[in-house]
């Protein structure tokens, strides 16, 4: 946050004072409480900058103060606040990126590879977050004025082995010019990418410049101009691109969640259970008093986590409880490090090596990291909920720091084996300090657990989210149409929805889709939505759909998952998507016009998940063969959509599929029986309704979030009476 700028003498009375008498020196700490004595503004220490400290007031308002001697009051007596000393020269160094940084080493050749950027704000971003990263790789990232003859500009530069060429292109979304020109190039050593931004200001996340969002500008006035008038900031773009510039942090980011109603929830529940949730409230307000919920975990989209968050947030703050959402960052190696946890928790390592004392030191870096910054935005008092193995290392920094720390473990296998204990036994350390764990299922509790400090929360469904409302049959085909799943009949037609904040939004967006026919709107469809991941099996839905369904039923099959580009904790999603990709090309000529990969954009999360609620209403069956499973919640998302739902006899898929409501797959790699259940529910289809319609009455009663919460409220009254 930028420093407040003063009047000449406006700690003029503290200097003379300082000129007079020595002041005790007392180290800036976090959570410190001080008061300036000459604005009479009382805070706790919450950051500091070379010369500034920063404060927060009991409100949440925050001002930076000069380090000044003799200008703090702590208890009553004035004493000289000063900076803490630097990290010893020992400490591993960060880049901007949050990356270790290498040693110091004499200036390196410039490759002969280049990355041009589009936008001079755009280049500058780019520089101040992975300009050290770039030089120590050798890379040279060179301004672009523009790309209008950017075919002609690559073809100058003249790509080729060992001399490839990266342009990052301003507002790059589909339709756009910019899209149709980057369309011309073609080249294998040639990687155009984009963001979908109007602006790279708008890349930057508002909250840190102390905006709840950025202004909608009106059409017809330039984007900067309008952005400035609205927010009350002089009309000099360049003074304010360094405002912006440097408010921008790079490992931890605010996820803006909306506030969603919870009187909605009452026409679902009933009287007498929404009532139970409305009076569980004001306990919980009174025993956090002035403190904040943290919810902490690795990204923002692209998996279950990340939407759960979004309505369980929402739906806490219209209770008027204080609660926040934030992400940490890290480089590949420490996603990758995560990944290979997640794997292996799950008791599977794929060849992959197990977690060794080496990852531990790059894990405990990258959060060592996010903790200095993390000590910033939270207060002793608060209440920290981390997201799973990524966030674990958090853990002693935060409760050391006066907070809760409650750890929530969304994934497990129900029977231990030697690698999911290894991953146990390498999370251990960092996990001591923790008040209270949570995980889906009480299975998947390692032993070390205190069973005093374990709670066990099922996950919940949002039936007025994007991806649970109602859609009717020409929302659903209009959207189909669009994503590109329905051949294009020539309407320009888009699907409409309900966003969270109660405005309706069009799915404008298509998905990439492989396949070598598309359905038409009555024939039997297949579904398997869910993440590019081993775990999920997408290749063994394929192979058994080929061999087991195909050669008696005349259906389709869609596998249905993120872009592999958008979700940043999942570097194996790439490669998974492209191994389906590779089994897809090997299937019979006729096999490839019935089976359909199909990614859907992640560039607005709310368009995202009505693609995928479109999906799930046009299909004939819902099926998740996971191979191992967290909790699966994408079950419950289909029952709720009286879909009959085959699923894996793994992890939370067997608490949501209970007698009559679905399916139950006992071995999930045995691809002969998935595919006999598979035709038999499309051979009898009355039976299949009657399947639906049962699971669609057991979600209401298990899985709708009133629940969910109720049991998050009893776990955090508790670690703050403890």
């Amino acid at each position: 946050m930028p420093s407040r700028q003063y009047e000449a003498d406006v700690l003029a009375a503290a200097s003379k004072r300082a000129e007079r008498a020595e002041f005790p020196r007392v180290t800036a700490e976090y959570g410190l409480v001080v008061e300036d004595r000459a604005a009479e503004f009382c805070g706790a220490i919450v950051g500091w900058e070379k010369d500034a400290v920063l404060l927060e007031d009991r409100y949440g308002k925050q001002r930076a103060f000069p380090f000044e001697p003799g200008a703090f009051l702590l208890e009553g007596s004035p004493v000289t606040l000063v900076r803490p000393a630097p990290l010893a020269s020992g400490a591993p160094g960060r880049t901007a990126s949050g990356s270790i940084a290498a040693p110091a080493t004499r200036a390196k050749v410039a490759r002969a590879s280049r990355i041009y950027v589009e936008g001079r704000h755009d280049a500058e971003l780019v520089e101040k977050i992975w300009g050290d990263d770039l030089r120590d790789a050798g890379v040279v990232v060179e301004y672009l004025g523009g790309i209008d003859d950017l075919a002609a500009i690559v073809a100058e530069f003249g790509p080729a082995p060992g001399r490839r060429l990266g342009v990052l292109v301003d507002h790059l979304v589909q339709g756009s010019k910019e899209s149709l020109i980057a369309a011309q190039v073609r080249s294998p050593h040639v990687l155009i990418v984009g963001h979908p931004f109007v602006d790279v200001w708008a890349a930057v996340r508002p909250a840190v410049l102390g905006l709840a969002a950025w202004p909608e500008v009106p059409r017809g006035t330039l984007w900067k101009d309008g952005v400035l008038r609205l927010i009350g900031w002089p009309a000099d773009t360049a003074a304010a691109w360094q405002r912006i510039l440097r408010s921008v942090r790079t490992l931890l980011h605010e996820v803006a969640a909306r506030t969603l109603p919870l009187s909605r929830l009452e026409p679902v529940i009933g009287q007498e259970r929404y009532d139970r949730l409305v009076s569980a409230s004001d306990p919980l307000k009174s025993r956090l008093g002035q403190g904040i919920i943290w919810n902490i975990n690795s990204t923002a989209v692209g998996g279950g986590v990340a939407e759960m968050l979004q309505v369980i947030v929402g739906y806490v703050a219209d209770a008027g409880i204080p609660i926040r959402w934030l992400t940490i960052g890290g480089d590949p190696v420490f996603f990758g490090i995560t990944k290979r946890l997640h794997n292996q928790i799950h008791g599977a390592a794929d060849g992959s090596a197990l977690v060794s004392s080496a990852d531990a030191h790059h894990y405990e870096q990258v959060l060592a990291a996010n903790a200095e910054e993390l000590l910033t935005w939270v207060r002793p008092g608060d209440v920290a909920i981390l997201h799973d193995p990524q966030t674990a290392g958090l853990t002693e920094a935060l409760s050391r720091a006066g907070l809760k720390v409650i750890w929530r473990c969304h994934i497990g296998i129900d029977e231990q084996n030697d690698i999911s204990r290894a991953a146990w036994e390498f999370l251990r350390p960092f996990l001591s300090a923790a008040h209270a764990y949570v995980f889906t299922r009480r299975q998947f509790a390692p032993i070390w657990v205190p069973r005093a400090r374990l709670w066990i929360i099922p996950p919940s469904i949002d039936p007025f989210s994007p991806k649970n409302e109602e859609l009717d049959g020409e929302s659903v085909q209009a959207i189909l149409t669009t994503v590109g799943i329905y051949a294009d009949g020539g309407t320009i037609r888009h699907g409409k929805f309900l966003r969270s904040d109660g405005t309706r939004g069009e799915v404008r967006r298509a998905a990439l889709v492989t396949g070598d026919g598309r359905p038409r709107p009555d024939d039997p469809v297949v579904v398997q939505v869910s993440r590019w991941d081993k775990l999920k099996d997408m290749a063994g839905v394929m192979r058994g759909f080929a061999d087991y369904v195909l050669p008696d039923r005349d259906a389709y099959l869609l596998l249905v998952g993120p872009s592999v580009s958008g979700v940043t904790d999942d570097p194996e999603g790439a490669v998974v998507f492209a191994e389906c990709l590779a089994e897809w090309h090997e299937l019979a000529p006729r096999a490839r016009e019935r089976v359909l990969l199909v990614t859907l954009p992640l560039n607005d999360v709310e368009e995202n998940a009505a693609m995928v609620n479109a999906i799930q209403r046009r299909a004939t069956i819902i099926v998740q063969k996971s191979l191992a499973e967290g909790f699966g919640l994408t079950v419950a998302e289909g029952m709720w959509k009286g879909r009959p739902v085959i699923g894996s006899a793994v992890g939370g898929i067997v608490d949501q599929i209970a007698d009559g409501t679905g399916i139950l797959l006992p071995d999930p790699e045995d691809l002969a029986a998935f595919g006999a259940n598979v035709t038999w529910l499309l051979e009898h289809r009355e039976a299949a309704e009657r399947m639906g319609a049962a699971g669609k009455a057991y979600t209401r009663e298990h899985f709708i979030g009133d629940m969910h919460l109720l049991r998050w409220a009893e776990v955090i009254e508790a670690v703050l009476a403890d």
